[in-house]
């Protein structure tokens, strides 16, 4: 059985063992925060890329890079010289925009700025936006120790 340690007022937890359902990501340096520690497990939930309800302001999400795009041809692919596809996964916060309310940042969690919006990507429409997620975070991954 999963036991949930503890909640914070965010809605994330603590959990000794992973739910069946979900998947873990390991927080990068980059994207280390206050409330995620560099080297901890991130949980988040796969299913929640369906989006049903939208996005979540102030969430944290899992994003995803490929390089090359997934929609280049292979001829393409070739002809670039590139070698390997290369993904890359990263933790970000989403953010509304308060100049257009249909529009959406996605904030880096370890900001290299105080006070400034420092987005990845320019402000997207959120459909835009929820196609580069794979995944909300919902908790951390701590097990129990045995004594």
């Amino acid at each position: 059985m999963i036991e949930v340690l503890c909640e914070f007022r965010n809605g994330l937890r603590i959990f000794d063992a992973v739910p069946a359902r979900f998947d873990v990501i390991k927080v990068g340096e980059r994207d280390a925060c206050p409330l995620l520690h560099a080297g901890e497990v991130a949980i988040y939930d796969p299913s929640d890329c369906i989006f049903a309800e939208g996005l979540i302001d102030g969430a944290i999400y899992v994003m995803e890079h490929q390089r090359p795009v997934a929609g280049m041809s292979w001829e393409t692919f070739h002809r670039t010289g590139s070698q390997r596809v290369a993904v890359d996964r990263r933790l970000v916060c989403a953010q509304r925009s308060s100049n257009d309310r249909d529009l959406w940042f996605a904030q880096p969690l370890r900001r290299r700025f105080a006070g400034a919006l420092q987005g990845i990507d320019p402000a997207q429409p959120e459909n835009l936006l929820q196609s580069k997620f794979v995944g909300r975070v919902v908790g951390l991954f701590r097990p129990k120790m045995e004594a």
